[in-house]
């Protein structure tokens, strides 16, 4: 059996946009692209995202998925949610040294 998920550029930029309405203006739009975009593509979706005027920032879990965006060339801010809580604004492409990667303690 073959499945596939066919993503709607826009019912997303539908739903960014009734989100808006709901949260008002003032509050951060911040949509999660974690876990590849939950099965529907990390790159994909945050292309969708980045190019909203509706979102602020976009979300991701981990290192690993910032870093697939920064390599994706997406333009807005990227907050990454660690697994122990901590959160790091990525507001250029940076390079942390292995030690502090290591470490899993970001500032």
């Amino acid at each position: 059996m073959l499945t596939w998920v066919e993503v709607d550029s826009k019912a997303i930029n539908h739903n960014l946009k009734q989100f808006r309405k709901i949260i008002g203006s003032k509050p951060l739009l911040m949509p999660a692209v974690k876990g590849n975009a939950y099965g529907h593509g990390i790159v994909e979706v945050a292309k969708i995202c980045d190019q909203n005027r509706e979102v602020d920032k976009i979300c991701v879990v981990d290192l690993n998925e910032a870093l697939q965006l920064i390599k994706a060339k997406i333009k807005k801010s990227v907050s990454m949610k660690t697994m122990n809580t901590n959160c790091v604004q990525l507001l250029k492409p940076v390079l942390f040294s292995q030690c502090i990667i290591s470490s899993k303690r970001f500032y």
